[in-house]
C-alpha cells in the first residue's frame, strides 16, 4: 500500500502522495533522520516526532531568517535614500 505524508494547517489538509511501499517510506525516513543526527532508536512514533520536530523548527528558523533578511533590506533602502537625499552634491 502507497504512503503519503500530509499537513494540516486549520481547516485545509495538503496531501503529497508517496509513490513507495511502506517499508521503502519507513527506510527513506530513517536515513533522512539518521542523515540530520536524530535519533532512530526509539519506537516508530518516537522517531516521526523528532523528524516532526525538527521540520518545525527549520521552518521557524528560516522564516525568521527571511523575515530579517527583509527588515535589514528595507532598512537598508531607507537608510541609502536618507544618506542620498543628505547629499545632493
Amino acid at each position: 500500500m502507497a504512503g503519503n505524508i500530509s499537513i494540516t494547517i486549520g481547516s485545509n489538509t495538503f496531501t503529497l502522495p508517496l509513490a513507495a511501499t511502506n517499508a521503502q517510506i519507513g527506510s527513506a525516513l530513517t536515513r533522512y533522520a539518521r542523515s540530520l543526527g536524530i535519533s532512530t532508536a526509539g519506537t516508530n512514533a518516537e522517531s516521526m516526532t523528532a523528524i516532526l520536530e525538527h521540520i518545525r523548527d527549520d521552518i521557524r528558523r528560516r522564516s525568521k531568517d527571511a523575515q530579517l533578511a527583509d527588515i535589514e533590506a528595507a532598512q537598508d533602502a531607507a537608510n541609502q535614500a536618507t544618506v542620498d537625499a543628505d547629499n545632493p552634491l
